[in-house]
């Protein structure tokens, strides 16, 4: 019965937190029209906070390619992800400061360079990817480049809200939906990385000492028939 109650204790901490997490934008925003009217533009606090969680997204995978070995050509590989969706964001700045389009000629340099990086060990790198889309985190990630990447697009359409205002159409409404949205997919994005920075470096201080070298199996890892390799005591994290 102790160990049904814990369960339950822990499934209502993770319903809190989830709260929390699908709280925030909206807070966000409501910081944003109370100091700053009706105006949402890209020094708002929703899109700062866009690109905060971004960096910190990219952040947390870039540590936890360098703590733990058997991650890091994934990880280096999500944290070059995130860096170039941070720089598309920041197009609007970089127009004006460099010229139009100029985030492309950032973003494809970091793009290849990590592509490159995970090709020279592709098994590595599915292997690690794979690990990541089977934990709770992984879950919660795919969640959030959803909401970011399908629902936050279709769902600030022009063409639904000039329906739906007909005459009343006002593009900050419009904005403040879909930029809403948009900050509640980075909001799970952030928590997914963060979550699994946490949960790989704590399995990497159980590790007894001498035991870095990990005992590796074949297993097969999907249907089609890719072999990847996977750690036997079920830790993946090499100092």
């Amino acid at each position: 019965m102790k160990n049904e109650g814990k369960l339950l204790l822990a499934a209502f901490g993770r319903f809190c937190a989830y709260c929390l997490l699908a709280a925030l934008p909206v807070f966000v925003l409501r910081q944003d029209l109370l100091g700053a009217g009706n105006t949402l533009g890209e020094r708002s606090l929703v899109e700062l906070t866009q690109t905060g969680f971004l960096l910190a997204s990219s952040a947390s995978f870039a540590v936890l390619a360098w703590r733990c070995a058997q991650e890091r050509r994934f990880a280096l590989l999500a944290s070059a992800f995130f860096m170039v969706m941070l720089v598309r964001e920041q197009d609007a700045w970089l127009d004006v400061l460099i010229g139009h389009g100029a985030w492309k000629f950032l973003a494809v340099p970091i793009a290849l360079a990590a592509l490159v990086w995970a090709a020279a060990d592709w098994r590595a790198s599915v292997g690690a990817l794979l690990r990541f889309v089977s934990s709770r985190a992984g879950t919660l990630m795919l969640l959030g480049l959803a909401v970011l990447l399908c629902y936050s697009r279709l769902f600030g359409m022009t063409g639904h809200w000039t329906t739906v205002l007909g005459d009343g159409y006002v593009r900050t409404v419009k904005n403040a939906v879909e930029e809403t949205t948009e900050l509640l997919g980075y909001t799970f994005i952030l928590a997914a990385s963060v979550h699994y920075l946490v949960h790989r470096l704590r399995a990497l201080r159980q590790q007894p000492a001498g035991a870095c070298r990990p005992f590796l199996t074949r297993t097969r890892a999907l249907q089609g028939g890719i072999s990847v390799r996977s750690d036997r005591s079920g830790h993946s994290c090499a100092g």
